[in-house]
């Protein structure tokens, strides 16, 4: 997990996420096997509908301001999982992006978040209502 923030000007911030997480051996326990898809990693595909012993993504956001205690997103990602077998042999990297508002509802920075969001495979969008950034 290899994350950064860069201040662009005052209140404006590009964030970038690379994230990636492995299993090895044949007997790894379902829960265990790294997936795509959520509120947190490759936001537009549903929660866990990607699962491989290996994976990886890269996310990025740009966050400004809007007025008040409103921020406003810009985010898109890019991931894929394998398995050791075929290892990038994908036929298509998933690819999500989309746009999101943020309200902060506190001094300590604490936001609650409003994500939609699309990707290269379904059609239709996915909608997150969270209490936490993305990362």
């Amino acid at each position: 997990d290899y994350r950064q923030f860069q201040k662009l000007w005052i209140g404006h911030v590009l964030a970038w996420q690379f994230y990636s997480e492995m299993v090895f051996g044949n007997d790894a326990p379902f829960y265990e096997v790294p997936t795509l898809g959520g509120d947190e990693r490759m936001r537009g595909f549903r929660q866990n509908v990607f699962r491989a012993p290996f994976m990886w993504n890269v996310q990025a956001e740009y966050r400004f301001p809007i007025w008040w205690r409103f921020k406003g997103v810009v985010f898109a990602n890019v991931g894929d999982c394998y398995h050791w077998d075929s290892m990038f042999k994908s036929q298509f990297v998933k690819v999500s992006y989309g746009i999101g508002l943020r309200f902060r509802f506190n001094e300590a920075q604490s936001h609650f978040r409003f994500d939609v969001a699309r990707n290269n495979y379904e059609r239709g969008v996915n909608f997150y209502i969270t209490a936490i950034e993305a990362f």
